[in-house]
């Protein structure tokens, strides 16, 4: 696998032309800057990733391609990216044009598009977009959204903030399944946008912890839309936690559900939606607002990105234990404070890099790298030993490659890749995420929020102090870890969706959302 770099005086002077020249498993690093009229298609498996800030993909001319500003059809990992002017002739240009592959976007910036993706129908792909910004985009045709996906296997919206869209919706998805999670739908003064979130063919769906706020002058008084073309198989329907609002002089609408599934809507807050719910639904826990909700319009990406590259998404191992933690290397290379270049050998190296933006190659061998600095880059090579990486970085997802992490103090959130991870928080109330992959999570002392994603995942509760909570539990494929505790009685409550774990009669965790009843079958305790 290679690293190929663009920019002044490096080895491509276009981004198109690193593109063209990558095989599978390359990574693309890619110098902040503007790259106008620069249209890459993506055809190998590969990471491509900003350094040194945001690289702006800027079309100021009707893109020649016909599609958009990139066309993505393999895998691709994008980081630190910022698209804006996308034009065609047929008025539905996009920043992206996706058609196939696993897709993975974040930190990016996508603006002033016709649309801001657009992806065509894929049944095995999947795409997954966290911290980005999606401002401006539509042609005003109402044809066209920020975020409009077909039938791929899944869709995943994460800590993205959604403004301004010309028309449109916010997100339009007809995905077999689609995550909406912590994020901002928001119309803006004046916006002009229909649906926050329009699901036409079902699916299995979770919408929770958004705020999703229309303006006066919005184009539709429902929120959130649900059903009304061909149903897709295993729909369902999940609207949690979230905070709706309407501006306009017309009785609201939260959630229209066109199906005959029973909608479970619990706990969410309304201000001027005159009908929470359309349709079936379980309608729990909900609140009636008086005041409208505070809006934070700041942007979710970092213009100087934290750090490291996401890995490509594959298939889960057949192992359900994440890779051991191998402790220290043996061989210690320490940077000077600038911006370094470190190289491993084949043994166990630990490579510390130090202030500045370091790019840090570990070379064979178990190594460890410490990343301090936002702008650090980790390259490792696939197979080349089990690899990690120290943090006290704010937040830190996995670099490509390597398999387990361990937050510091003062880190918060520790992602993982598509491998088989381990990630370890610290004492801290930890958001933990392994995404694809066999994942172990282990939250620590705090009251974490621990997310397995795909695969067969181990949450260990390790500490009696705070309540962790685990979200996407599969029963009778995931596992809870209370083997830490040590010896004592195990109660599990069941209400509904949700299973509370009881250890010697103290909560210790939440398990949210689990898909089928939780068994003691699913946890690993000492009796």
């Amino acid at each position: 696998m290679a690293t190929l770099e663009v920019g002044n005086g490096k080895q491509y002077a276009t981004i198109s032309a690193a593109v063209a020249a990558t095989k599978d498993g390359d990574t693309v690093l890619v110098q902040a800057g503007v790259y106008q009229n620069d249209f890459p298609v993506v055809n190998s498996a590969i990471s491509i990733l900003g350094v040194g800030g945001m690289v702006h993909l800027k079309a100021t001319q009707s893109i020649p391609n016909g599609k958009a500003i990139m066309i993505v059809n393999d895998d691709v990992t994008l980081r630190n990216l910022e698209f804006s002017g996308a034009r065609v002739s047929a008025g539905n240009g996009a920043g992206i044009r996706y058609q196939a592959g696993q897709m993975r976007i974040e930190n990016a910036n996508f603006h002033d598009n016709q649309n801001g993706i657009l992806a065509a129908s894929s049944a095995a792909g999947s795409i997954s977009i966290d911290q980005t910004e999606f401002a401006r985009n539509g042609s005003g045709d109402g044809y066209t959204h920020a975020v409009y996906v077909n039938k791929i296997a899944k869709l995943s919206v994460t800590d993205s903030y959604f403004h301004d869209t010309n028309e449109g919706h916010h997100i339009k998805s007809r995905a077999f399944a689609t995550v909406v999670e912590d994020s901002r739908l928001i119309d803006g003064l004046g916006g002009t946008s229909s649906y926050s979130v329009d699901l036409p063919n079902g699916g299995n769906a979770l919408l929770r912890n958004n705020l999703m706020v229309q303006s006066e002058t919005g184009g539709n008084p429902t929120l959130v839309n649900y059903g009304g073309d061909s149903l897709n198989s295993g729909s369902r329907l999940v609207v949690a936690d979230n905070v709706m609002a309407n501006h306009m002089d017309v009785n609201a609408t939260g959630i229209y559900n066109r199906t005959g599934i029973t909608a479970s809507v619990t706990g969410n807050d309304f201000y001027h939606v005159a009908k929470e719910t359309q349709g079936a639904a379980a309608v729990s826990g909900s609140t009636v607002l008086s005041q409208p909700p505070a809006v934070d319009t700041s942007s979710p990406w970092a213009e100087t990105p934290v750090a490291n590259p996401d890995a490509i998404l594959v298939s889960p191992s057949p192992s359900p234990l994440a890779p051991p933690d191998t402790g220290l290397a043996t061989t210690t290379l320490n940077g000077t404070g600038a911006a370094d270049r470190l190289n491993g050998g084949s043994g166990r190296d630990l490579l510390d890099g130090g202030a500045g933006g370091d790019t840090m190659a570990g070379g064979g061998g178990d190594d460890t790298y410490r990343v301090d600095s936002g702008l650090d880059v980790v390259i490792e090579a696939s197979g080349a030993g089990i690899d990690k990486i120290v943090t006290a970085l704010d937040r830190l997802v996995l670099a490509q490659n390597v398999e387990n992490l361990t937050l510091l103090a003062g880190a918060v959130r520790g992602d993982g890749n598509g491998l088989t991870n381990r990630v370890v928080g610290n004492d801290a109330a930890n958001l933990l995420k392994g995404w694809g992959g066999n994942d172990m999570l282990v939250g620590g002392k705090g009251a974490d929020s621990l997310y397995g994603g795909g695969g067969r995942d181990i949450f260990v509760i390790d500490q009696l102090l705070g309540v962790d909570r685990v979200f996407d539990f599969a029963a009778g494929i995931d596992h809870l870890d209370l083997r830490p505790l040590g010896a004592g009685r195990v109660e599990l409550l069941q209400s509904g969706a949700h299973a509370t774990v009881l250890f010697n009669s103290a909560t210790v965790a939440v398990v949210e959302n689990v898909d089928a009843r939780l068994l003691a079958s699913d946890i690993d305790f000492l009796l």
